[in-house]
């Protein structure tokens, strides 16, 4: 006699053993149409969208900053490195100081921060740094 009893069923999972839910979205087709632009040969619009759904998931912060393409483009320009994700943004901005003279800014890679600490010994940095300048500027113009 078979047993009454149906075996329970097992959910499908990720790679990390989480179980996975099925979910229906309507969403614009000009969203769609994005995401589609995304796809790749080895990644389907299903999985673009669901990385960006779970990259949602694990944002932990309220006020989140989002940057789109251009913005990310330009921010790799202007630090130089590439920015793939908030760690790799986080420590690209770590490395770079901005020196200030009236309404000019002068942004430095913390390299070059580095060698001038070394090199201004017994001196403050901030002194240091503003002769620098003052001889570079004199040079320039031919007043040194």
């Amino acid at each position: 006699m078979a047993s009454s009893r149906k075996r329970p069923v097992r959910p499908k999972t990720n790679d990390a053993g989480e179980p996975l839910v099925r979910v229906n979205l309507d969403i614009p087709l000009s969203s769609y149409e994005k995401y589609v632009e995304e796809v790749t040969d080895d990644k389907s619009v299903e999985e673009v969208i669901n990385d960006r759904i779970n990259s949602a998931a694990t944002h932990s912060d309220v006020e989140g900053i989002w940057i789109d393409k251009e913005s990310r483009v330009e921010l790799q320009r202007h630090l130089g490195v590439p920015v793939g994700d908030s760690d790799d943004l986080r420590k690209a901005v770590a490395k770079i100081v901005t020196l200030s003279l009236m309404d000019c800014h002068v942004t430095v890679r913390a390299e070059l921060l580095v060698r001038l600490k070394s090199r201004a010994i017994g001196v403050p940095l901030g002194d240091y740094v503003a002769t620098i300048v003052r001889k570079a500027l004199e040079q320039e113009t031919g007043l040194y």
